[in-house]
């Protein structure tokens, strides 16, 4: 047995505890509370929004040109194309780039 098979093994539980988990299951059958989903989506964006962050220290940081375009690549992908399907479930669902600001915040947050 491989090293990743023995943990995709061990990790069995844990596994079917995500795809069980209620918020996944309410997506999965529609019944997912329209203002758990908001809330959702502003943490996530959020965290995009941090994540986006590493990959411009990740430019900074790097020695190389190849590394320079690996995080740039993450970045503009982060920005433009992950951040961008956040802000179309957002408008449809009513949620303002004034509310993301005005949200009690991440639940956690990154110190850059």
């Amino acid at each position: 047995m491989t090293f990743t098979q023995d943990l995709y093994g061990a990790t069995q539980d844990i596994l079917k505890q995500c795809f069980n988990h209620p918020f996944i299951k309410g997506i999965e059958n529609g019944n997912l509370d329209i203002e758990k989903f908001k809330f959702y989506m502003i943490q996530d964006y959020l965290y995009l929004y941090d994540y986006a962050k590493l990959f411009a220290i990740g430019i900074l940081k790097s020695d190389n040109n190849d590394d320079m375009k690996l995080f740039a690549s993450s970045l503009n992908s982060t920005l433009n194309t992950e951040m961008a399907i956040h802000r179309g479930y957002m408008e449809r669902l009513g949620i303002s780039e004034e509310d993301v600001s005005n949200s009690s915040g991440p639940v956690w947050r990154v110190s850059i």
